[in-house]
């Protein structure tokens, strides 16, 4: 299943976008407001993987939309929650990348 696609399908758009400030620290985020998944251009740049990071992104991406609308329990801290994304994200897709490690890319 290409996370890419199952974000089509549930209405949310997908937008590679620079994220200024934030790009060292944020590889994607959800905005719930505009059902919009935007993915950092920096994790992306010329990457041969490109569409790997970015099907990575979105599947974690796709758990923040469940815990909005409730189909999944969010629970505070920030931690948990990335790795309950993270593991959703590997569980439910056939991704080449886990989604922590595209966001050590940012570290570099």
């Amino acid at each position: 299943m290409d996370p890419v696609h199952v974000a089509a399908d549930w209405g949310l758009k997908v937008a590679v976008e620079d994220f200024g400030h934030a790009a060292r620290t944020v590889a994607a985020e959800y905005e719930p407001r505009s059902k919009t998944i935007r993915v950092n251009a920096r994790v992306l740049g010329d990457r041969v993987d490109g569409a790997d990071v970015l099907a990575a992104c979105v599947a974690h991406e796709l758990y923040h939309h469940l815990e909005y609308i409730g189909w999944v329990l969010s629970r505070p801290g920030g931690r948990y929650r990335e790795a309950r994304a993270d593991a959703y994200a590997r569980r439910y897709f056939d991704l080449a990348l886990d989604p922590a490690q595209v966001r050590r890319t940012l570290a570099r």
